[in-house]
């Protein structure tokens, strides 16, 4: 491991050349890579596919006594002016959006393999009952899917059979697909989490010959704070079915460079696209893997807008290193800077992996300096932060 950190230290050693309008990342690889291509779990969506077209129904909720401004995205006692704009209701052939949207995000993420379009119910909810008159999240779920059945035809998003374990078919099985219900503003109290993969019913509902199933995974998903706009709650609508893609679990500390990160660094903190671990996975890019010894060039071009990518094996099952130039074509990334990123994976044989970037500055105990808003390296330390990675507070706001 010792020569293989060396060696990574090597391809840091980078030329930027202006070509065609486009940045290129050129790194010049200088070791043995004798090693063997890993089996990995097999590619595409765990629960639901990531292949072809995913019909889905939004619905955005505000309760009876809900009077929080905290944030304009959606206003008090108003419908968001971006309801309708969340989502496309038919297919894209031509990579040309009005808006970028959900249905867009995805279509880009997927080289336009996978698209999520559908109907959003054209008006907000409002509950029956105060917040604190419900039980529970799952009774609140339940009014709104009941009071809304009668303008909706629920059959209309049961297209696809799961037949196994990232094996899926484009045929109803009697279970609707996915319902996305956005909530306004709820209290901690009673909805702690930002969002949940799991749609949270007392029982499942049948409606229109099918069934509306609760649990995870089941037919959708909710979310609250819908009030911070529209981006936040695209991104997090994101993270959430994406659970539903890869399953449980989150990717680590990725700084906002994954879609599956959690903690400190997740998708309901800042907008982002999915790493190459995320697509690759999913089947919508393929790695350029270094099977080679000897020195070699290798010209990476936005890995986001074309899903460049090379991945370096470590003979360890499921750990490698993956290579992506980040130059910021894309509304979707949010790298902090441009250039080249490494991103070390373990468990990427799992359906969920475990993704740390590298940082040539090394891990240090920090102090943050509040008047400067500098990081002041400490003591060098094996476990310590690095200066991706490296969240604090300070007068009560969070510092990334």
């Amino acid at each position: 491991m010792k020569n293989l950190i060396m060696w990574l230290i090597t391809i840091c050693l980078l030329t930027l050349s202006l070509n065609n309008n486009e940045l290129f990342a050129q790194v010049t690889i200088d070791e043995e890579l004798d090693m063997p291509i890993l089996t990995a779990s097999q590619r595409g969506g765990l629960h639901i596919t990531s292949w072809g077209t995913l019909k889905i129904l939004v619905v955005f909720v505000k309760t009876k006594d809900d009077n929080d401004n905290s944030f304009s995205g959606w206003p008090l006692n108003s419908t968001p002016d971006w309801l309708l704009q969340f989502l496309d209701s038919q297919p894209n052939y031509t990579g040309q959006f009005t808006y970028n949207n959900y249905s867009q995000y995805f279509w880009e993420m997927s080289n336009g393999n996978f698209q999520v379009i559908g109907d959003i119910y054209p008006s907000v909810y409002i509950s029956q009952k105060n917040e604190a008159e419900y039980a529970n999240i799952q009774e609140l779920n339940e009014e709104v899917l009941t009071a809304i059945d009668p303008y909706v035809d629920y059959s209309d998003y049961d297209n696809w059979r799961k037949d196994s374990n990232y094996n899926h078919t484009n045929v109803p099985d009697g279970n609707v697909d996915c319902i996305m219900i956005f909530y306004r503003a709820l209290s901690h109290d009673f909805m702690w989490y930002t969002g949940s993969a799991d749609l949270k019913l007392n029982n499942n509902l049948s409606f229109d010959g099918v069934t509306i199933k609760t649990g995870f995974p089941g037919s959708g998903l909710q979310q609250k704070s819908a009030m911070v706009g529209f981006e936040y709650t695209k991104y997090l609508a994101a993270h959430e079915i994406g659970h539903h893609l890869f399953g449980s679990g989150h990717t680590g500390p990725g700084a906002k460079l994954t879609l599956m990160d959690g903690g400190d660094y997740a998708a309901w903190y800042t907008m982002r696209g999915m790493c190459s671990w995320e697509r690759e996975r999913l089947g919508w890019i393929d790695y350029d893997e270094i099977q080679t010894t000897g020195s070699i060039n290798v010209t990476l071009s936005d890995y986001m807008t074309t899903g460049d990518v090379i991945k370096i094996n470590t003979g360890n099952t499921g750990e490698y290193f993956l290579l992506e130039n980040r130059q910021g074509f894309s509304i979707h990334d949010q790298a902090a800077d441009h250039g080249m990123y490494v991103l070390h994976v373990t468990n990427g044989d799992h359906s969920m992996a475990t993704i740390d970037i590298e940082c040539a500055d090394g891990n240090w105990n920090f102090l943050f300096n509040g008047s400067t808003e500098t990081l002041i390296r400490v003591t060098e330390i094996r476990n310590g932060k690095d200066e991706i990675n490296f969240t604090t507070y300070y007068n009560g706001d969070r510092i990334i």
